[in-house]
């Protein structure tokens, strides 16, 4: 339904907004009194998710581009015949422009020192909600995760979380997660990769409280 060279929910008009959630309103159901409610929290879902949507359609064009053996520099227009199927060929077009501005990429260029130099903040649970890792959480563990084990997979690089190391530690085969102790006991002898120094040393606060 992406209609336009849209950088932000911002910049998509107000037809184009009933028309989307008159087509999400397709697949769920609620209570009538409840549509105003539900209507904010899609918006603000919808409008969060603009800059990793666009963010992935670039990563698919570019690596597309590259397989037929054409660098990407700052030129975007090389990328104008590998567009993602779920955006128009007009709009792609209209989006390039934008990328190809000297404004744009220098916002671009700042934004990504930015992420480099960030401490403290920083989560590898790629674009799933707290609220689904914690569940999936509840479910491996067959009991709530505490908010130590949460910190940890929330923190810890891919590899070395929780959920991460425990089918592969042979020593916890026959370990009946129910029963077992913590997830921090059980791994608080394995090296655990931090996303960054703080993320572990916001852990040893936590777990000393």
């Amino acid at each position: 339904m992406w209609s336009g060279g849209w950088q932000g929910w911002k910049d998509v008009p107000i037809f184009h907004r009933e028309r989307m959630f008159e087509r999400f309103q397709k697949y769920y159901q609620w209570e009538a009194e409840e549509k105003d409610s539900v209507h904010s929290c899609w918006e603000r879902c919808i409008k969060g998710k603009f800059p990793n949507l666009l963010s992935k359609a670039r990563k698919f064009a570019k690596t597309r581009t590259l397989q037929k053996g054409i660098k990407v520099g700052k030129d975007w227009g090389v990328t104008i015949p590998f567009k993602p199927q779920w955006i128009s060929q007009d709009s792609w077009e209209e989006l390039i422009k934008v990328w190809n501005t000297s404004s744009w990429q220098d916002k671009s260029s700042q934004n990504s020192k930015n992420r480099e130099n960030a401490t403290g903040g920083r989560h590898t649970v790629g674009s799933k909600s707290f609220v689904t890792v914690r569940k999936e959480m509840d479910n491996t563990l067959k009991r709530r995760a505490k908010f130590g084990e949460f910190w940890l997979q929330k923190h810890a690089k891919k590899g070395s979380r929780p959920l991460d190391k425990l089918p592969v530690c042979s020593e916890l085969v026959d370990v009946d997660l129910e029963e077992a102790n913590d997830v921090e006991d059980i791994i608080q002898e394995k090296n655990v990769d931090w996303v960054d120094p703080r993320a572990g040393e916001a852990y040893v606060s936590l777990i000393t409280l």
